[in-house]
């Protein structure tokens, strides 16, 4: 199953479709697409830490949004980043 609405080419090969609250993360052309479900509305955010009092940032940017998927580029960083939907 490859996401409709995903960056031309693909992100490759996702085995089920994300369910609502679910966040997928896949590596195109040396960057990172991180995607998710439209509905409900949410906002990604993003800690270098998974604890949930830990400094979430909503991520930069406008993500973009096709048939249902939302998803927003991000650059790849030395370190963890962990990524969570706000609704």
């Amino acid at each position: 199953y490859v996401p409709d609405g995903l960056p031309e080419g693909g992100l490759g090969a996702v085995t089920t479709p994300l369910s609502t609250g679910s966040v997928g993360v896949k590596t195109l052309d040396g960057s990172v697409v991180v995607y998710w479900n439209s509905a409900p509305p949410a906002t990604l955010e993003r800690s270098a830490g998974p604890s949930p009092g830990g400094n979430w940032q909503p991520v930069p940017g406008i993500p973009s949004s096709k048939n249902g998927t939302n998803w927003i580029t991000v650059s790849p960083v030395d370190s963890a980043r962990f990524y969570r939907l706000r609704y």
